[in-house]
């Protein structure tokens, strides 16, 4: 928001947690495939968290920037291996009628943290606004019922600075812009390699016995697309789709971490991506013919596909997938 403006309603807990995640994905639906009305909150908070007691649930929020779900193959089609990811959606439930708020990274992580739309959080693009004190985050939610926090960021546009760590009690975004020729706010990232690897050093030295609410950003799809080997030669000539295949890996990484230590199965994994990305969809290229652009808010199936959303837990059932409507007030969701 500019300084002054936009107010909201707190809801609190994991159903504030999951609110907001479906303010992300505003068409993600409740309803099983066919189904003509969403189930009951009791019925989703028994598919997703089998019985566990949310009390007692570490709480995972991965988000992959500039993710398509088209280019994800448990959505069918892609032209990108993403095993990681579909071993996710096979433990928990898919959402296939997804899309995002805004197309720009910081309002559609403004709309996941606070379960809110970007005329109410009031950050409508990644330059000159700023998260105000008055929008409850699902960091301080989460904080206020007993869990750690901790958040880790690709990119400089998720700066603390920007209002978006609050309710963190460890964020990690640390970017030296003297490392950056003509650094602007787009160009200051790290790979998700590093990033990934800050989250597990924080796993290692938390409290052991207290629940946790971790961030985990990957910001590697967003261009400039330059993904490492063997990624690179795998995918030559098709760099955004070896930069999703890298991410996927780092998924993998992440959750050997997890399994490791024993917290996978005490956990809650979400999913999603901010947005997506144009690749030259509604005629989107500049001067040298580049594809560019993450695509624009429209009506119809290209709109919905622009993210991915998985909720994942180790209970049945699993495999789950939902495509109805979920609600018109997104951030009402109960869990």
């Amino acid at each position: 928001m500019r300084r002054g403006e936009g107010t909201t309603r707190f809801r609190g807990g994991l159903r504030f947690l999951v609110g907001a995640v479906a303010a992300c994905v505003v068409a993600a639906g409740l309803g099983c495939r066919g189904a003509d009305e969403p189930p009951a909150a009791g019925q989703v908070r028994g598919a997703v968290l089998g019985g566990v007691d949310p009390a007692n649930l570490n709480v995972i929020l991965i988000t992959i920037d500039t993710l398509r779900s088209d280019h994800v193959s448990c959505y069918g089609g892609s032209p990108v291996t993403t095993p990681n990811i579909d071993r996710l959606a096979g433990e928990g439930v898919r959402f296939t009628n997804a899309a995002s708020t805004v197309p720009f990274t910081l309002p559609a992580h403004a709309s996941i943290m606070t379960g809110t739309y970007p005329p109410r959080h009031g950050i409508r693009e990644n330059v000159g606004y700023f998260l105000g004190d008055n929008q409850p985050t699902i960091a301080e939610s989460l904080k206020g019922g007993g869990r750690e926090t901790g958040g880790f960021v690709s990119a400089f546009v998720l700066d603390s600075r920007w209002g978006i760590a609050r309710g963190f009690d460890h964020y990690f975004d640390d970017f030296d812009l003297g490392e950056f020729d003509n650094a602007n706010l787009g160009s200051v990232q790290r790979p998700g390699n590093e990033t990934v690897a800050e989250a597990v050093r924080w796993l290692d030295a938390r409290e052991q016995s207290a629940p946790f609410f971790l961030w985990l950003h990957l910001y590697d799809p967003h261009d400039p697309y330059t993904p490492p080997e063997p990624y690179a030669s795998e995918y030559r000539g098709r760099p955004y789709q070896g930069e999703v295949a890298f991410a996927d890996s780092l998924i993998g990484t992440f959750r050997a971490a997890l399994e490791e230590r024993a917290l996978l199965q005490r956990s809650l994994v979400i999913l999603t991506a901010d947005h997506g990305e144009g690749l030259g969809d509604h005629g989107r290229r500049d001067a040298r013919r580049a594809v560019v652009g993450h695509g624009r808010q429209r009506r119809g199936a290209q709109n919905r596909r622009l993210a991915a959303a998985i909720v994942a837990k180790e209970q049945r059932p699993a495999g789950g997938e939902f495509d109805s409507k979920l609600a018109e007030d997104p951030d009402r969701l109960e869990l």
